[in-house]
């Protein structure tokens, strides 16, 4: 989880807020193997 500071220059406030995000990791080995056609797109680890 990160947060993330955000700076209003109309009121010269700093905010501070949260942010979520939904993240797939992708072995980059396989990407670049399906990107070739050595491996088919089901096989890249994800």
């Amino acid at each position: 989880m990160d947060v993330i500071w955000l700076h209003s220059f109309d009121t010269n406030k700093i905010i501070m807020g949260l942010v979520y995000a939904d993240i797939t990791l992708i072995n980059g080995e396989d990407l670049i193997l399906a990107k070739r056609h050595y491996i088919g797109e089901e096989e890249v680890n994800k």
